[in-house]
């Protein structure tokens, strides 16, 4: 990694963001799959799920879809315990 590559990867993880990196002759389809599972996981939830968890999808919107997904799910289960 260059200087100015550093430079912009300290700027996103400052930002609280996540940083994904790949190695040279790595595949990055496993993370395009999961993402796109997840975004539809999210439509379906947001379409079908109740209000506390329209709610959870809305409030952690910014984050990357499978994290919201692990989110919400979180903030389901601790409602029914």
């Amino acid at each position: 990694m260059n200087i100015i590559q550093q430079r912009a990867v300290q700027a996103i993880k400052d930002r609280g963001a996540k940083v994904l990196s790949f190695d040279k002759d790595v595949s990055h389809t496993p993370f395009i799959i999961a993402i796109d599972r997840a975004q539809r996981k999210l439509s379906r939830m947001s379409r079908y799920g109740s209000r506390r968890v329209k709610v959870a999808v809305r409030r952690n919107g910014s984050v990357s879809p499978v994290d919201v997904v692990s989110t919400v799910r979180t903030a389901a289960l601790k409602r029914r315990v």
